[in-house]
């Protein structure tokens, strides 16, 4: 059984409290061919909510290709607007139009991720899981740094409720933010123990063995390779161990690799 992770029960749980009843909530942000973790976010989000909270209705705005449920009454699919693969027309339908058609279709609230609509219409929850845009190093861009640097100022002030993943990014965004006061919520994520156990599948050291041509006791990473993400500095961790100590226990990395982020890694090796 799926074990729903805190988040997923914190946000409609909240907004049941607020007299919430119908939520729309835009997956725009995600690339249909660069999946990140706000994919498995939103399916977590909603798919939970609609077995805690009968009463929920949803209203998801989508891009063309996502994969969500047809045929239960309380989820109604737009997808009208572009994602992220068309990012300049993306950005105007989540601040111009997705807030407009939310309110026609009469939502209570708007769910998004790192930002408040420009043209806010109805009540905002916005999930804040970093503040990587604050850090140079994490070189995501001068325009994406510099709108996300306007997005978090903008929604910090904006949002009716805000939602971060630990507690040290909440306490990264008090620290940077003061004035967040109460409507930050933590959450903290869990995880899908029908997907990921502490216990050994029977065969699983054979396929690995076989697969990947490693024994068991080798370190994992997994994230995309973007150039933020800096899987340079763990490889460059790692090369300081012992040699026997590294041929014993391999590192493995497992992600996207897009906007250079694997080339990047590949010249540490």
């Amino acid at each position: 059984m799926e074990i729903p992770t805190s988040e997923q029960i914190v946000l409609p749980a909240a907004a049941v409290k607020r007299g919430f009843r119908r939520l729309a909530l835009t997956t725009l942000c995600e690339h249909p061919q660069r999946r990140t973790g706000l994919t498995t976010y939103f399916d977590g989000l909603v798919n939970t909510a609609l077995k805690l909270y009968p009463d929920i209705h949803w209203l998801i705005f989508s891009g063309q290709t996502e994969n969500w449920p047809e045929n239960d009454e309380r989820i109604r699919i737009i997808r009208r607007f572009p994602a992220n693969d068309r990012l300049l027309p993306r950005l105007w339908a989540d601040h111009m139009r997705v807030p407009a058609v939310a309110k026609e279709m009469e939502a209570d609230a708007l769910l998004t991720v790192g930002f408040v609509p420009v043209r806010k219409m109805l009540p905002t929850v916005m999930s804040l899981f970093s503040l990587q845009h604050a850090d140079p190093s994490n070189k995501i861009g001068s325009a994406r740094q510099l709108y996300r640097r306007f997005m978090t100022r903008s929604g910090i002030d904006r949002a009716d409720l805000l939602i971060t993943n630990s507690a040290c990014a909440a306490s990264q965004i008090r620290s940077a933010f003061p004035r967040v006061g109460n409507k930050l919520i933590v959450g903290h994520e869990g995880l899908q123990r029908d997907q990921f156990r502490p216990e050994e599948e029977s065969g699983e050291r054979t396929e690995l063995r076989n697969r990947l041509r490693i024994e068991a006791g080798y370190f994992l990473w997994v994230s995309n390779f973007y150039p933020y993400k800096q899987p340079e500095l763990l490889l460059e961790s790692y090369s300081r161990l012992d040699k026997g100590f590294r041929s014993a226990h391999p590192l493995v990395m497992v992600g996207g690799g897009w906007s250079g982020g694997d080339s990047s890694a590949l010249l540490m090796l």
